[in-house]
């Protein structure tokens, strides 16, 4: 059985939120209150936020060689956004280096697992929150983040852990090969 891989866009495939985060502390603006960040993501220039951020890991050249891999069904990006502008400037910045992925903007208030169909579909984002919501709803998650070296398996750091992490795109693959033709089961607590 083929899956769909969808790989997250902020703080996966470009250094946006962490650039992001750095502007927002210049400005004064209290990343504690959500409305002021959403508010700040609204009005910044998402041409200057992606260039500025960068891109991670060579994240462009592995997504193109997950989705030349053949081992998917779909290879997409499910990325939050606050505006449609932002969601346009992502897809338009993608579409100019990778002109065959599929890009899906979600609205910021709507779950990606409510999105699109979690179950036995893996999901790669750096939001914890994220991941569990995946995986609540039947999917494979994976946790992005870039301070680790190694894929590590679920439950592997603790009992509390029920989701793969990663800094590396092509550890999807891994992932993908031990899953395959077999439908997620989570395992049980020990």
């Amino acid at each position: 059985m083929k899956r769909n891989l969808y790989i997250d866009f902020d703080g996966v495939i470009f250094d946006t939120i962490t650039f992001a985060f750095l502007e927002m502390e210049k400005l004064k603006i209290d990343i504690k209150d959500n409305e002021m960040i959403t508010d700040y993501f609204k009005k910044v220039n998402w041409y200057y936020l992606i260039e500025m951020g960068g891109i991670i890991n060579d994240s462009l050249k592995k997504i193109e060689t997950l989705n030349n891999s053949l081992e998917f069904d779909l290879v997409s990006v499910l990325t939050h956004r606050c505006s449609y502008q932002e969601g346009v400037i992502k897809e338009k910045n993608l579409m100019e280096v990778l002109p065959n992925l599929k890009v899906i903007t979600v609205p910021k208030k709507i779950a990606k697992h409510h999105a699109v169909l979690a179950r036995n579909n893996i999901l790669i984002d750096d939001d914890l929150k994220k991941i569990l919501g995946w995986i609540k709803d039947g999917g494979i998650g994976i946790l992005f983040n870039q301070k680790v070296n190694t894929l590590i398996y679920p439950y592997e750091l603790n009992q509390e852990q029920p989701y793969f992490i990663t800094n590396d795109l092509l550890d999807i693959l891994k992932v993908n090969e031990e899953l395959k033709e077999k439908h997620y089961v989570k395992r049980k607590k020990a």
